[in-house]
């Protein structure tokens, strides 16, 4: 599959993918599922890197804001990611030898 295009605006949150339809639609699941994984990557660290111009002298925080922050980011990372593991989503829905 050649390379998608993608664009990322993160102040206007939006997202505009250069694709062919024809293509699209006959793309691999694996393909796909580049295309649009590297699309939601880009657009999550676009959110990061906005989040960390709020360290500027122009906002006042504390540790513990902070801290709270991005323990629920990492909550939420750590959740996204343990959905990839296939063992552990298997053996929640029945047992499994390891």
């Amino acid at each position: 599959m050649d390379e998608t295009e993608v664009n990322v605006d993160v102040q206007n949150e939006s997202v505009t993918y250069d694709v062919d339809p024809d293509a699209a639609a006959n793309e691999s699941k694996e393909d796909k599922f580049k295309r649009l994984a590297a699309a939601r990557v880009d657009k999550i660290i676009g959110y990061l890197e906005s989040l960390s111009k709020l360290s500027s002298s122009a906002y006042s925080y504390t540790d513990e804001q902070i801290e709270k922050m991005y323990a629920a980011i990492q909550a939420k990372l750590d959740e996204s990611k343990s959905k990839f593991d296939k063992n552990k989503a298997a053996s929640k829905d029945h047992f499994v030898f390891d």
